[in-house]
């Protein structure tokens, strides 16, 4: 595991929330906690499909290494 990979995906998740809020406000004529509450269920949304396909690669992985 790279040493700055977790920092490095904070980070990413903290851009990709604020241009999805700044997309929204630009948008739609929504409340704060709404944008914020719509930008954070799409970013945690992401980070799980990420993680989904990252464990699925490192099984195949490991599948090809086993054999």
């Amino acid at each position: 595991m790279r040493r700055h990979e977790g920092t490095i995906r904070t980070l990413a998740t903290v851009v990709v929330a604020f241009l999805i809020n700044l997309v929204l406000d630009v948008a739609f004529d929504l409340p704060m906690l709404v944008r914020w509450g719509i930008a954070l269920t799409v970013v945690l949304l992401l980070a799980f499909l990420v993680e989904v396909v990252r464990r699925r690669a490192a099984v195949r992985q490991t599948d090809r290494g086993g054999t």
